[in-house]
This record gives C-alpha cells, sequence and structure tokens, in this order.
C-alpha cells in the first residue's frame, strides 16, 4: 500500500499572552526620596504569530510469505516557520526584557523504518521487531547570513565577523543558533596541538609547542614566554602563575591566523548537535505452553553533550588542600613544579606529566572556556524491557474458580551501554538529574 501526506499546523508553543507588554514593579527617586513605581519589564509585540507546521510524507506498507514478513517505509519533509524566540535586544532598549518574535525557519527531513516478522515453529510462536530513523534538521532562515573572514582596507588585514548580529545562544551549553546550521549546533573552541619542538634560540616555531596543547614542561612554559616576545597572544591572558599561563594550563587553538590563540573567533561550529540523528528500537517476543518471554530494546546515536559540570565547576570536585584523592591525583594536573623539594607535599613533576585535565584553581575558571574537551558522544542502547511469565493451565485455573492467571517476572531498564560519562544520556547533559529506575 502507498501512501503520501501533506498537512499544516498552527502551534503557539511560548504562552497565549507573549504578545503584551509585562510590567514590573520599580523604585525611583524623586525629591530626595524613593517611591514604588511600575515600568516595562518585556516589550509587546503585537504582530506576533503563531508557528506553522507545514508536513510532507510518502510512506509504503508492505507484507510478504503469507504475511510473516512486514514491512513499513516513511519519508518526510516537515518545514516549521515563524519559531517563537525572545532575540537579544541592544541596550539602548533599556533594561527591558526582549519581546517575543517570528524569527526563525527550521527543517526536518528524514526516512523511517519499520521491520518484523512472525512466525511459529512447533509448539513455538515468536515476533521479532525492529526500528530505524534517521533525522537531520537545519536552520534555513534566522538573523541573517553569517559573513565572516579576512578583509583589507587601506593595507591593513583585518579579520570581521557579524556572528554576534546573527546568532543567538542555544539551549544547551556552548551552542549557537545560527542560519544555515543545525539547530542549536556546538560551537567550541579547539585544543592547540604542536609539534613538541622547541628552539634554543631565542626564536620560536608557531606551530611548536606542546603536542596536545597543555603546558607540562620547563620546554612548553618558555616556548609560550617566546611566543610572546614574537608578538602573539593569547586571548588575553599573561604568563602568571596565579591566574594565567602555567604549569597545567590548556592552550586553545589559533583557527582564524590572527596571531590570537584562543580568542572568540577561534570558535568554530562542529557539525553536532544534542538532537539525536539515529533512533533505533527492536523487540522480540515468544510463547510456548503457557510460558512467554518478550523484550525491548531502545537506542539513539549521532548526537553530543557538553558536560557543562567538568568544563565549569572542576574547581568543586576536590577539597581545598594539598591531600588530593587517588582519583583527581591522577586526572588533574596539580601544581608539582610549586611545591618545595623535600617537603612533605612535594612530587617530582615527571610523575604528573600524564594528567587529562587542567589545573584545579581555586575561584577562576582557569583554562575552562567552552571548548571540544568536554563534549561528548551521548549515543547509547538499552535494555528498556525484560519479562517472563507463565499462565496457568484454564483446568487448574477452574478448579479454584479463577478465570485466569499469570505470574511473571518483570525489569525495567537494566542494561545501558554508552560511553558518556554523565548519569543518563537519555536525560540530558546535567549531572542533577533524576535516573529512571
Amino acid at each position: 500500500k502507498l501512501r503520501a501526506s501533506y498537512g499544516m499546523l498552527g502551534n503557539t508553543t511560548s504562552g497565549y499572552y507573549d504578545w503584551q507588554a509585562v510590567y514590573g514593579k520599580v523604585n525611583y527617586a524623586f525629591n530626595n526620596a524613593v517611591y514604588n513605581g511600575m515600568a516595562v519589564s518585556k516589550i509587546a509585540n503585537p504582530l506576533l504569530q503563531w508557528e506553522s507546521v507545514t508536513s510532507k510524507g510518502i510512506g509504503l506498507d508492505a507484507s510478504f510469505l503469507n504475511s510473516r514478513l512486514s514491512m513499513e517505509l516513511d519519508v518526510y519533509d516537515k518545514t516549521t516557520e515563524g519559531i517563537l524566540t525572545s532575540p537579544s535586544i541592544y541596550l539602548t532598549m533599556g533594561t527591558a526584557s526582549a519581546p517575543t518574535k517570528n524569527t526563525s525557519d527550521m527543517r526536518n527531513r528524514g526516512v523511517e523504518i519499520t521491520l518484523g516478522w512472525s512466525d511459529k515453529v512447533g509448539d513455538v510462536r515468536y515476533s521479532l521487531s525492529g526500528n530505524f530513523a534517521y533525522n537531520k534538521n537545519k536552520v534555513v532562515k534566522y538573523l541573517g547570513k553569517l559573513e565572516q573572514g579576512w578583509e583589507e582596507s587601506d593595507g591593513t588585514r583585518a579579520y570581521t565577523s557579524n556572528i554576534g548580529e546573527v546568532s543567538s545562544t542555544g539551549g544547551e551549553t556552548g551552542t549557537l543558533r545560527v542560519e544555515d546550521h543545525l539547530f542549536d549546533e556546538y560551537y567550541l573552541r579547539t585544543h592547540y596541538h604542536g609539534t613538541g619542538t622547541y628552539s634554543l634560540d631565542g626564536t620560536v616555531d608557531p606551530n611548536g609547542g606542546p603536542i596536545d596543547g597543555m603546558i607540562r614542561t620547563e620546554a612548553d612554559l618558555q616556548w609560550v614566554r617566546d611566543m610572546f616576545t614574537a608578538g602573539y597572544t593569547f586571548n588575553g591572558k599573561t604568563v602568571n602563575q596565579n591566574n594565567g599561563l602555567w604549569y597545567g594550563e590548556y592552550l586553545m587553538a589559533d583557527l582564524n591566523g590572527d596571531k590570537n590563540y584562543g580568542n572568540n573567533y577561534d570558535r568554530q561550529f562542529t557539525g553536532k548537535s544534542s538532537a539525536p540523528k539515529y533512533n533505533f528500537g527492536f523487540t522480540a517476543s515468544a510463547q510456548w505452553k503457557g510460558f512467554d518471554f518478550s523484550m525491548t530494546w531502545a537506542g539513539s546515536a549521532g548526537f553530543w553533550y557538553y558536560l557543562h559540570e567538568r568544563g565549569a565547576n572542576r574547581n568543586y570536585l576536590t577539597t581545598q588542600t594539598d591531600v588530593l584523592p587517588g582519583d583527581v591525583r591522577n586526572k588533574f594536573y596539580y601544581l608539582a613544579y610549586d611545591k618545595t623539594a623535600g617537603s612533605p607535599i612535594w612530587d617530582d613533576p615527571s610523575n604528573n606529566l600524564a594528567a587529562e585535565y587542567a589545573r584545579l584553581r581555586f575561584g577562576s575558571a582557569g583554562a575552562y572556556e567552552v571548548n571540544d574537551q568536554f563534549l561528548y558522544d551521548a549515543s547509547y542502547l538499552k535494555l528498556k524491557t525484560l519479562q517472563v511469565g507463565y499462565t496457568l493451565p484454564k483446568a487448574w485455573m477452574d478448579k479454584a474458580y479463577i478465570n485466569n492467571l499469570r505470574v511473571f517476572l518483570s525489569g525495567e531498564n537494566l542494561l545501558t551501554f554508552t560511553n558518556y560519562p554523565g548519569v543518563d544520556p537519555e536525560l540530558g547533559s546535567g549531572l542533577d538529574v533524576y535516573p529512571i529506575a
């Protein structure tokens, strides 16, 4: 059977009264006294309209081999126009919040397929079913096209970008919403990767330095000093033990070539978002002489989470003492170079050269600018349900005047396969979620 569909829907996702202005209580000064008053806290937008969704699709239903094998195939194209958001406004507009506006259009295209098999072998009846879905989204209209690159005027070259005017922060840490990109695509810095070469004559190779970007040795730190001498900068940072570039700090890459390593122009779109590209599932069931068995697997792939707690709140993962727990000691760079040789807390710096994460610093974000070190593949596969049961024979139940009795053992969310280090990729990126029982 061949199917086709076309439809249009209206949607009000944000609320019934977002077109109206909102007033709030404020204090103001007059005649040497403070008075209570009212002021606009959110700007009105009388031109606000519903979001509109246009969906087109074709499908195919088929069965083969005396209906033992079945198939459902759907291909769809869905465009959402006039998505409601509250984009940033200029400070000259005052302190009121931005109005809700119809700012963007998004397109989703994909395919869904389900295959099923049902048969009987002797006294055993069984059925198998699997489904797979692929979806790709794209922001087709927003605040304008992104234009960035080098320009030359009067013999002076400068790197310019309008990204602040045509984008807004997305729903996840490190994401931006920009035309012609994924919805809330991750926009991140990346670690510098040097060649591991160093000069001893005072010159410097801008491609040399630490191989993975972390300042681990005296040669690494000297390379940074030589880079400053040669006119390179590192996003406003200086060589400083307390809050600057020091042992245990990561350097960010200079992707646009402006000799300033790790500034905002060095952030790049990753082609990744927190929306899964692939969703899949599998179910199986069987019955034999009163016994029954069923299980359901489900998973998603092709999506990533930025684990904000690892990137921004790392200082809270250990106590502020010189006695570091073993796991922290093995993972984080600690300031071995700053200890006094022979003291009880001193350690040979070579014991810490393989640290994965930058040094811990109290009261400072340090090297934890939003970067791709904390972006993790959140793909997962779960055994959602597993059930084994037995239905007692009807002859037994009739003697007990019972119509039907089935006993079973059931479990939910018994297995999870994932490389994501957070709590549960099905629940989101944060650590403050309640696990699925």
